[in-house]
């Protein structure tokens, strides 16, 4: 209910609703009644909208609160909510705030509605949970409470993606982020603001398959700010797509750098760290050259493959033997980036 009038004549009626995955508690229509001769009031209390402790989300993105959140949710609770996405899709849930009593109050996380789904995490405490990702397209999530004491609860968003790509993985505060395509051998990179360094992942990371699951090939970085002591230099940073060998600063110090697959120093020089507090020279850049192919991608039982060159942009088809179908990408292409990998992984006969 939203009006632009702050009076409302007595003998005049409003009615409530919530918004999608919430319900009313309380009157959905209240009345503007007359007490004694010169006071008004509503006839009953303004009703509330809150999140049903059974409920299905199905939007394509949303937010799961706990009861009352964040007031406190009550006790003996046993919430179940279904985030159902479109078939061929995948859930990605990230925790905006996350305070249970522990250890009796819990969430329960399961990837899938059936009774043997498998469990993706049991949380509990004040801790905020790391990101998650389901492999289905249905993430069940049951909250229990016991009969005494409770915490702020918790605030959960998600968002749905498909199958052949990754989950969007934010901006990091105090950075800022190349690349807007999450498909599968995808990359994106982030670079710190001035006055800030990288403390937590790298500063490229790729859409790949592992073991099965497309993923993220590390954590996107964390920007912090920069500390210097009197012995020491700033921190000279790691190349995009490369690693650093040492981590000490301190004057006099020394630090080298090594490039990923595909990737070549501009200068193989050692920076050293002098008593002015600054390095020798520049960090050095990771050139990009198509010199490292792609691994050999294997035939598929009972099928056999064309083509024999495995470097950027080659591609390589498969067929099957007579009495076989394909199952899986019919041509794979060897992509560039940090690190070499098929656009596809090997089909089946």
């Amino acid at each position: 209910f939203t009006t632009n009038n702050p009076l409302i004549s007595i003998g005049a009626t409003v009615q409530f609703s919530c918004d999608e995955d919430h319900v009313l508690q309380g009157s959905k229509t209240i009345t503007c009644q007359r007490v004694a001769e010169v006071f008004a009031a509503w006839s009953d209390h303004r009703p509330a909208c809150k999140v049903p402790c059974f409920s299905n989300f199905t939007a394509p993105m949303g937010t799961v609160l706990s009861p009352d959140y964040p007031e406190g949710y009550g006790n003996n609770l046993n919430c179940v909510w279904l985030i159902i996405s479109e078939s061929g899709t995948r859930i990605h849930l990230a925790f905006n705030d996350f305070d249970l009593e522990p250890p009796y109050d819990f969430l329960t996380i399961k990837d899938g509605d059936q009774s043997g789904a498998a469990l993706l995490g049991r949380f509990s405490g004040a801790e905020v949970p790391s990101h998650l990702t389901s492999n289905s397209n249905v993430l069940q999530l049951e909250f229990q409470a016991d009969h005494s004491m409770s915490g702020r609860g918790f605030n959960i968003t998600y968002s749905t993606f498909g199958r052949n790509e990754c989950p969007d993985p934010g901006i990091p505060l105090n950075a800022r982020r190349f690349g807007d395509s999450f498909q599968l051998g995808s990359s994106i990179s982030v670079v710190c603001e001035e006055g800030f360094i990288k403390t937590q992942g790298a500063d490229t990371i790729t859409c790949h398959l592992e073991e099965g699951k497309v993923m993220w090939s590390g954590l996107i970085p964390k920007c912090e700010v920069v500390t210097l002591d009197t012995y020491s230099c700033m921190d000279p940073g790691i190349p995009v797509n490369g690693a650093r060998s040492n981590t000490d600063l301190s004057i006099g110090s020394t630090v080298s750098f090594q490039c990923d697959p595909g990737y070549r120093l501009s200068h193989e020089e050692p920076l050293v760290c002098e008593k002015n507090h600054f390095w020798s020279h520049p960090l050095p850049s990771c050139d990009e050259y198509d010199l490292e192919p792609c691994q050999n991608p294997g035939t598929p039982r009972f099928g056999w493959h064309t083509g024999s060159r495995f470097g950027i942009g080659d591609s390589v088809s498969f067929s099957c033997n007579r009495g076989y179908r394909l199952q899986g990408a019919k041509k794979i292409v060897c992509l560039g980036g940090g690190r070499r990998m098929w656009s596809a992984p090997l089909p089946r006969c």
